[in-house]
């Protein structure tokens, strides 16, 4: 073993140095750098102009094709394993969300949206077409929507039941216009 060699100890030293690159290091350095700039050295804010950057790229880079072979090379629980933490975040469903409707037919997106379904986002998720493509997740919009109608008192009933029109509707392909009154 190298360390009861003698210099051995220097030679670890210098084996581990030589693969060392600093890359975290670095990634703080830009990171006071950035908030420097800005004029702002609160971490979070720093953290949010880079994870922001990050989302413009994913999504000006996204290519569906690549995503869809995800799928086909990895398990769903290895896929689910990075998906779910994703989803927990705000901006990363709101991500999700746009490159859903900008892609329609890739099956990440549709897994990714079925997920966020299943994960309880109901109400965050009627707003986005390509939700409605699957029954489960239709469905469960759909009794979220019903339910908030049950809650409503009678002044405002009227009100929320014409949303709920128009939103079904919209959701079938019609425009509002088509709706009744």
């Amino acid at each position: 073993m190298l360390a009861n060699e003698e210099g051995g100890g220097e030679k670890i030293v210098q084996l581990l140095s030589e693969g060392y690159r600093g890359q975290a290091e670095m990634c703080n350095l830009a990171a006071r750098w950035l908030g420097s700039i800005s004029g702002n050295d609160e971490g979070e804010s720093v953290r949010s102009v880079a994870e922001n950057y990050l989302k413009s790229l994913l999504v000006e880079r996204f290519d569906p094709r690549k995503a869809d072979q995800i799928l086909l090379e990895h398990s769903e629980t290895s896929v689910l394993e990075w998906l779910r933490p994703m989803i927990e975040q705000h901006q990363y469903r709101t991500m999700i969300y746009q490159l859903s409707q900008e892609n329609e037919t890739c099956v990440l997106l549709n897994f990714a949206i079925q997920t966020i379904c299943d994960a309880g986002y109901q109400k965050e998720i009627a707003g986005v077409a390509t939700a409605s493509k699957y029954v489960h997740v239709f469905s469960r919009v759909l009794v979220d929507a019903i339910l908030q109608l049950h809650d409503e008192d009678e002044s405002s009933l009227q009100e929320r039941f014409h949303e709920f029109v128009v939103r079904a509707f919209r959701r079938g392909g019609r425009k509002k216009q088509d709706t009744f009154h």
